[in-house]
């Protein structure tokens, strides 16, 4: 395991030099699981050694494609842990968040799983939690085609609200 986890971690200071290559300009980003013992444990991804090191990505980006009733993993907990883990200056860290759940059914949350069905505030309320986090720059949504579905107005609408306020 220590030495497949050496090996990603090798790929990916040698992809970010490769971009780098290209001008300090370039940004490289990297989105991994939102699971943090998953990414080290199973896919080998060091994300921990990545945010809190120079030389692996600019902007890290953990997808917390999790509504706030989930079973396991809910959003504010898993928003947290990331905000936990300790992080290289030159290092940002930014939310991903899930606009492909809208008005869908979220079948691996448990009892949660009508969550995204019966609230149209859940990005807005995430936004929220990730603005009042100083450990996050921002967020982004995967994925684009899902903020322009008919089922999403109100959910976008509600967000939208959200982003036009002040702090």
């Amino acid at each position: 395991d220590e030495w497949r986890v050496a090996g990603i971690n090798a790929f990916v200071s040698a992809l970010y030099s490769a971009v780098k290559s290209y001008g300090n300009d370039k940004i490289f980003s990297i989105s991994p699981s939102a699971d943090i013992e998953k990414n080290k444990n199973e896919l080998y991804a060091d994300c921990e050694l990545w945010l809190s090191s120079n030389g692996y990505a600019d902007i890290i980006i953990p997808q917390i494609y999790f509504g706030f009733e989930h079973e396991k993993y809910s959003f504010d907990s898993m928003l947290d842990k990331w905000s936990a883990l300790p992080r290289h200056s030159d290092v940002e860290l930014l939310c991903g968040i899930a606009a492909y759940k809208i008005s869908t059914e979220d079948e691996y949350a448990g009892a949660g799983k009508k969550e995204w069905q019966n609230s149209i505030d859940i990005l807005a309320r995430q936004a929220v939690l990730i603005r009042n986090n100083p450990s996050y720059s921002g967020f982004v949504a995967f994925s684009y085609s899902d903020l322009i579905r008919t089922e999403a107005a109100e959910e976008i609408y509600n967000l939208t609200e959200i982003l036009k306020t002040e702090k």
